[in-house]
C-alpha cells in the first residue's frame, strides 16, 4: 500500500471521417425520396454558401478541449508527527486539478469545495492513528499517509505499575534447588566458612548436597542436606598450660530445615526471613584421642555446634544468596550503543501452594533524552499464568515503555550507510535510487556515496496480540532522508506495522537472547519538497523495499538481551514467547540444570 505516482493526464483528439451530409443552401422544404422535383442550386462560381466549412475542418466538430491541469493535493492538517486530544481529529487540505476527481479520507467520501479545499473530521482512538488520503481521476491516483498519536499524557520517566511478573512452580522451584546444590557443591566452603572463634576449621569435606525448595502457603519449605559431612577442628585448650587438640566429626547426613518468607520492601527490594533452622545430624560421630575425659567433652559440644552452625551459614550465606540476588533488579538493556535503565522494583511477593510469584514495577528511561514526548498509559490486563515450570511475563505497556525509551534516547534515529550503524544492504545503493530521484539526482555519479538517516516523529506504540506473532509495533510519521555527498535529495515518510515471533535460543553463556521474525507492512509517502523533480511513485516503491528491511536491522541488535537475573546457570528446556491474552507478552520455560 503505497502512494501512486502522480500521472500528467494528457488528452488525446480522435477525428473519426465517415459520411456528412450537407444542409440545403436555401430555404424550402427538402424533397421527398421517389420526387420527380429536383432542386438545383442557383450557380454562383465565385461564392461558396455562407456556412460551408473552411478547407480541411470536419463540420460540426468542435476542437478538443485543453488538458486538464495535473491533480494536486496538499493536506493542510493534522501536521506530521501530530500529538493530538479528544476522539475526534481533522483533516483539512486543498485538491485541485484533474477532470473529474474523487477524493476520501480516511475511507470517507469528501466533497471539496469550489476552490478545491475540503474539511472534515475523523475519529481517533487511543494510540496511533493512520489517516489515508486518497484522491483518484481516471487513471491517476495520489495517496497522502500520515499518522497521529493520542492519549500520550504519561511521565516517561514514571514507573509502570505491574510491569514485569513471574511465576515459579512447583517442579520449576525443584529444579532450582538441584541447580544450587551444584553451585553450593562446586564452592571451597572451608574458606567461606573463615573463623569460627574457639575452633579451627582445618578442612570441611562432603560427598554430595541436596537442596529442596517446596512451596507453601505462606512460606518456601527450604531444606539444606549435606552427606557424609567431615569437619577436621583444632583447638588451643587451657588445661594449667596450653592443649593443642585435634579431631574430627562426621555425620552420614546433615539436615537443617526452614521456612523462607519473602516480603517486599518499602525501597522496592525484596526482605527474605529465614525461620526455624532446625538442625538434624544423622550418624554424628567424633574422634578425639589422647585427652582427659573433661576436655574431650568440651571439645566434642563445640564440634557439634560448630558442626550446626555451618548448616546455618550455608543456608544463609550461600543458598538463599544464590536464588535471591539483590543486584538481579539493577538490570539495564543496551540497545544499539545506548544503555537504558530498567528500574525493577519488587511490589508483591507471594507464596502458595502453586509456587512463588513476583510482580515488578518498572522504569525505562534513556540517560539523554534526544526526542522529548510524553508516552502512552498501559492498558489494564489481568493476565493468566503458569502452565510452565517458569513463567515471565512482561505487560505491553512496558514493552512500549521499552521502546519509547529507546525512541526518545534517539536509537532509532539511524544512520544506515557509510559511517552509520550499519551498512546498507546488498543492492541497496544509490544506483538503486538514482532513477528514481529524476532531475534531483542529475550531475551525480552513479557510484556516489549514499546515506539514510530517519527521523522518527512519533514513538513506536506496542500492543500484545494473541497470535503467532503476538507482539505487533506501529510506527508512524518516520521521516527517511536520502542523502548522497552530504546533500539531502528527498524525503520520505515511512508507515510500518511490524507483526513479531520471538524464538528463545539459549546462549553458550546460560542466558537467552531472542531471535525475532518479523512480518512487515510499510506505507511510503513523499514528504517533504525535494531539490528538483522525482518520480516519486518510483522513489516511495524504492524506499518500501529498503523500509521492509528497517525493523529487522533495529530488531537485530534490539532483541539480543541476555538473561542474568540469577548468579547461577539456569538452563532452559522448550523457552517459547507466547500470548494467551492481550496485554501480556510470557516467556515461559521449563527448567534444567545446565
Amino acid at each position: 500500500m503505497r502512494r501512486l505516482a502522480l500521472l500528467c493526464l494528457t488528452a488525446l483528439g480522435v477525428l473519426a471521417c465517415g459520411e456528412a451530409t450537407l444542409k440545403p443552401t436555401r430555404e424550402g422544404p427538402v424533397p421527398a425520396p421517389g420526387s420527380d422535383r429536383q432542386e438545383t442550386p442557383q450557380a454562383d462560381a465565385g461564392l461558396a454558401p455562407a456556412d460551408a466549412a473552411p478547407p480541411g475542418v470536419v463540420p460540426d466538430m468542435a476542437p478538443p478541449p485543453p488538458p486538464p491541469d495535473p491533480l494536486v493535493l496538499v493536506i493542510d492538517a493534522p501536521a506530521r508527527g501530530a500529538r493530538v486530544d479528544g476522539d475526534r481529529v481533522a483533516v483539512t487540505g486543498r485538491l485541485t486539478g484533474g477532470a473529474a476527481p474523487t477524493l476520501t479520507v480516511g475511507g470517507q467520501v469528501v466533497v471539496p469545495g469550489p476552490d478545491g479545499r475540503f474539511s472534515t473530521d475523523l475519529p481517533s482512538p487511543q494510540g496511533l492513528t493512520r489517516i489515508i488520503t486518497e484522491a483518484r481521476d481516471g487513471d491517476t491516483a495520489l495517496q497522502d499517509v500520515r499518522a497521529v498519536l493520542r492519549g500520550a499524557d504519561a511521565d516517561p520517566a514514571a514507573p509502570v505499575d505491574d510491569a514485569v511478573r513471574a511465576l515459579v512452580g512447583p517442579e520449576g522451584l525443584a529444579t532450582l534447588g538441584e541447580v544450587v546444590a551444584a553451585y553450593v557443591e562446586g564452592l571451597d566452603l572451608t574458606e567461606l566458612v573463615g573463623d569460627t572463634g574457639e575452633l579451627e576449621i582445618e578442612s570441611l569435606t562432603y560427598e554430595g548436597v541436596e537442596v529442596e525448595l517446596v512451596p507453601r502457603d505462606g512460606y518456601l519449605a527450604v531444606r539444606l542436606i549435606v552427606k557424609q559431612l567431615r569437619v577436621r577442628v583444632r583447638a588451643e585448650v587451657d588445661l594449667v598450660f596450653t592443649v593443642t587438640i585435634r579431631g574430627s566429626a562426621t555425620a552420614r547426613r546433615a539436615i537443617i530445615d526452614a521456612r523462607l518468607r519473602l516480603r517486599p520492601t518499602a525501597e522496592g527490594g525484596l526482605d527474605v526471613q529465614l525461620d526455624g533452622g532446625d538442625v538434624t545430624l544423622e550418624g554424628f560421630d567424633y574422634d578425639i584421642n589422647n585427652v582427659p575425659d573433661f576436655a574431650e567433652n568440651w571439645f566434642t559440644d563445640r564440634v557439634r555446634r560448630t558442626a550446626e552452625g555451618l548448616l546455618e551459614d550455608a543456608l544463609a550465606d550461600f543458598v538463599i544468596p544464590a536464588l535471591f540476588d539483590p543486584s538481579a533488579l539493577d538490570q539495564s538493556l543496551a540497545i544499539l550503543g545506548t544503555t537504558i535503565d530498567l528500574g525493577l522494583r519488587v511490589q508483591a511477593a507471594d507464596v502458595t501452594p502453586a509456587g512463588l510469584a513476583l510482580g515488578l514495577s518498572g522504569r525505562a528511561v534513556a540517560p539523554q533524552v534526544v526526542r522529548a514526548g510524553r508516552a502512552l498509559p498501559p492498558t489494564p490486563g489481568q493476565g493468566r499464568f503458569g502452565g510452565a515450570h517458569a513463567d515471565v511475563g512482561a505487560r505491553d505497556g512496558f514493552v512500549g515503555r521499552l521502546l519509547h525509551a529507546a525512541w526518545a534516547g534517539g536509537v532509532l534515529d539511524l544512520t544506515v550507510g557509510p559511517g552509520g550503524v550499519a551498512e546498507l544492504p546488498a543492492g541497496v545503493g544509490f544506483g538503486l535510487f538514482r532513477g528514481a530521484l529524476g532531475e534531483a539526482a542529475e550531475g551525480l555519479a552513479r557510484d556516489a556515496e549514499m546515506v539514510l538517516r530517519t527521523r522518527p516523529l512519533l514513538p513506536p506504540v506496542v500492543t500484545v496480540v494473541p497470535d503467532d506473532r503476538p507482539l505487533r509495533v506501529a510506527i508512524g510519521d518516520m521521516l527517511l532522508d536520502i542523502e548522497v555527498d552530504g546533500r539531502v535529495l528527498a524525503t520520505v515518510s515511512l508507515h510500518l506495522d511490524v507483526a513479531v515471533a520471538l524464538t528463545v535460543v539459549v546462549a553458550a553463556d546460560g542466558g537467552i537472547e531472542l531471535e525475532p521474525d518479523l512480518a512487515v507492512e510499510v506505507w511510503t509517502d513523499t514528504a517533504e519538497a525535494p531539490v528538483a523533480p522525482v518520480d516519486e511513485a518510483a522513489l516511495e516503491q524504492r524506499v518500501a523495499t529498503f523500509a521492509n528491511l528497517l525493523p529487522g536491522l533495529i530488531a537485530g541488535q534490539t532483541f539480543a538481551v541476555g538473561a542474568d537475573a540469577l548468579p547461577i546457570p539456569v538452563g532452559l528446556q522448550d523457552a517459547r514467547v507466547e500470548a494467551e491474552d492481550a496485554a501480556w507478552l510470557h516467556v515461559r520455560a521449563d527448567l534444567a540444570p545446565p
